[in-house]
C-alpha cells in the first residue's frame, strides 16, 4: 500500500510493522508541504482535506475517490475561483 505522492514516502506506520502511514501524521505533512502556496492559513486547509482524505483511504482502502476530489480542489481553486472574482 501506499499513495500517490504524499502517502508513500512517510515513514511512520502502525506498530507491528507494515499498513500505512497514521492519518493525522501525513495531514501535518501535507500541510507543511503547503506551507509555500500563500497565506498560512492555506496550509491548516490543507492539513484539514489531508486528514479527510487519510481518513476516507483508511475507510475505502482505495484512493480513486481522494484524487478526484484533490483534482476537483486544484481545478477549482487554481482556475475557476479567481476567475470568479477577477
Amino acid at each position: 500500500r501506499g499513495g500517490v505522492l504524499c502517502r508513500a514516502p512517510i515513514p511512520w506506520a502502525p506498530p507491528g510493522g507494515g499498513g500505512a502511514p497514521n492519518p493525522a501524521a501525513t495531514a501535518g505533512l501535507f500541510g507543511v508541504v503547503h506551507l509555500g502556496a500563500g497565506p498560512p492559513v492555506y496550509a491548516l486547509l490543507a492539513a484539514a482535506y489531508g486528514l479527510a482524505f487519510g481518513v476516507v483511504v483508511e475507510v475505502t482502502r482505495s484512493l480513486v475517490a481522494v484524487i478526484a476530489a484533490h483534482a476537483t480542489l486544484a481545478i477549482g481553486l487554481t482556475l475557476v475561483w479567481p476567475r470568479l472574482f477577477s
